[in-house]
Parts: structure tokens; sequence; C-alpha cells
């Protein structure tokens, strides 16, 4: 109001509005809008050529003016302080966002890594539980196979006992029946010479004694005796001719019954009477296998039978 009364050159109505905004302006503090009032109240005092009242309020204003430039300066240089410090306080905020961010996640780290722990833990109990377990079974199980092969070898050995004794009781009674046949074939023998001694009229005796006497050798010469030894001798000693057999092809039958019967310590003389042939027999078939095992002199007959059987 009191500018546009000055442009109106009212100057006591525009003095008056200066002065009225001079008392307004002071008790708030408007420096900024009091300074452009000292400096148009100085404008009007030099245009009344009031020189002085001029020079007084245009220093005033001056002084204001610099007041409200070094306020300025200084509120500038605050805000950039406060601007500053709110910059640090704000990455001090973003720093302790990340920290917290980092801190969280290194807590869940840990406890993932606590859990996995457990976890690796618990599964290295179990199978250190399972491992006890199984290797408690297995050595049980050794133990439990341990008991059962000492029984089984027990078992075989009595079962291979009783297999000997029945194949030495066969042997015997094959030997003692050999020998009671061979004894009564000499008795009939010696009879049939003593018969024939006496006169060509005992003709009809001495057939029936010869009869008798071809029937014993035929009886000694069965093969169910045979089957009955060789039964109980493949019980003891499996495999006995099948080895022979492979070893030496050229072998009969017969052969196999002497090897046997050598195998078994049974002498010349006792197998002669067995099979119901003369010593000399015997004697010749051992020298005819010889030459078909081709065996050295220095070689037994016995030891390489044995040999092959146990191999």
């Amino acid at each position: 109001l009191g500018r546009t009364e000055h442009w109106k050159n009212r100057k006591v109505r525009a003095m008056n509005y200066y002065d009225s905004a001079v008392v307004y302006l002071k008790p708030i503090g408007d420096y900024q809008i009091l300074k452009n009032v000292y400096l148009w109240k100085s404008e009007l005092f030099a245009s009344t050529n009031q020189f002085n009242s001029a020079l007084i309020y245009y220093k005033m204003g001056k002084q204001l003016s610099d007041t409200v430039t070094n306020r300025l300066n200084i509120e500038n240089i605050r805000a950039l302080g406060y601007e500053h410090q709110l910059s640090l306080k704000e990455q001090e905020i973003i720093v302790l966002e990340e920290k917290k961010s980092i801190l969280k996640e290194k807590q869940k780290a840990e406890v993932k890594a606590k859990l996995w722990l457990y976890v690796a833990l618990g599964v290295i109990l179990i199978i250190a539980f399972l491992l006890y377990y199984l290797l408690n079974q297995r050595s049980s199980s050794l133990l439990r196979e341990k008991k059962m092969r000492e029984l089984e070898g027990e078992k075989y050995l009595m079962d291979l006992e009783l297999k000997n004794k029945e194949l030495t009781t066969v042997t015997m009674q094959m030997l003692h029946k050999s020998e009671d046949v061979a004894e009564i074939h000499a008795q009939l023998k010696d009879l049939e010479n003593k018969i024939a001694g006496t006169g060509n009229d005992k003709n009809k005796i001495i057939r029936e004694l010869q009869k008798i006497s071809k029937g014993l050798v035929n009886t000694v010469g069965q093969e169910k005796e045979w089957e009955q030894f060789k039964l109980h001798f493949e019980k003891v000693h499996k495999d006995f001719f099948v080895r022979l057999k492979s070893n030496h092809p050229e072998l009969t039958s017969y052969d196999l019954k002497l090897c046997a019967y050598f195998y078994m310590n049974i002498g010349i003389n006792q197998v002669a009477n067995i099979m119901n042939v003369s010593y000399d027999a015997v004697k010749k078939q051992r020298t005819r296998m010889r030459k078909k095992m081709s065996l050295p002199k220095e070689v037994d007959l016995l030891h390489h039978i044995t040999t092959l059987a146990a191999n």
C-alpha cells in the first residue's frame, strides 16, 4: 500500500504505510521485507530533499540487507550441514540396514548350518547304528556258520568213519568168505585126489565133487558181492574210478577192480581168493596194468594209485 501511494506521489500517506509496515515487521522478524521498507523510506526522504533521513534509512536498509545475506548464507550453510548430516544419517541408516540384512542372512545361514549339522549328525548316528547292527548280525552269522561248519565237519567225520567201518566190514566179509571157500575148495581137491587113487569105480563120486567145486568157484565170483563192495567203496572214496579212468583210459573194469582192492591194502593172494583166480594170474595182471600206466620200475603201483585218488 505504501509503495502504491509512493508511486502516486502521495508521500505522506506512503510514509504512514511504511511506518505501519516497520511496526508490524519488526516483531515478526521478517527482515527481508523490512530491508525493502527502509530503502523505500530512504527514497521517499530523498524525494523530499530530506537527505539526512534518507541516508539514515539507506544505511539501515543496507545493514539489514547484509544481515539478511549473512543470515541466508548461514542458513544455507546450516542447510548444507543439515543436508550433509541428513545424507550421513541416511548412509548410516543404509549401512545399518545392510548390516541388519547381512546379520539376518548370517543368522539364517548359521541356523541352516546348525540344522544341516544336526541332520548330518543324525544321519551319521543312524549309519553308525546300522553299521553296528550289521556288523553284529554279521558276527553272529559268522559264529553260526562256524558252528554249522563244525557240526557239519563232525557229522562228515562221523559219516566217513561209519562208511569206512562199513567198507572195512564188507571187505573183511569178502576176505573171510574167499578164505573159507578157498579152504573148502582145497579140501575138495584133496578129497578128489584121495578118491581118484581108490579105483575107477568111484568116477561118479569124483564127478559130483568136481561139480561142487565148480559151484563154489562160481559162487565166489558173483557180481553181487562186487557191487556191494563198490557201493560202500565209492561212499568213502568218491570219484576214485573216475580219476583212474580219466588218467588211464586204457584200464578195463577188471583192472579197476584190482586197483580198488590194492588201494584197500589187500594182498595179491587175498585178491586172488576174492576174484577166484590164481596168484600168478593176479600178479601177471598187475604187471600188465603197470605197462598200461607207463610206470617205471622204481614207482610203486599202490603209491601211484593213492596219488591219483588224492588229486
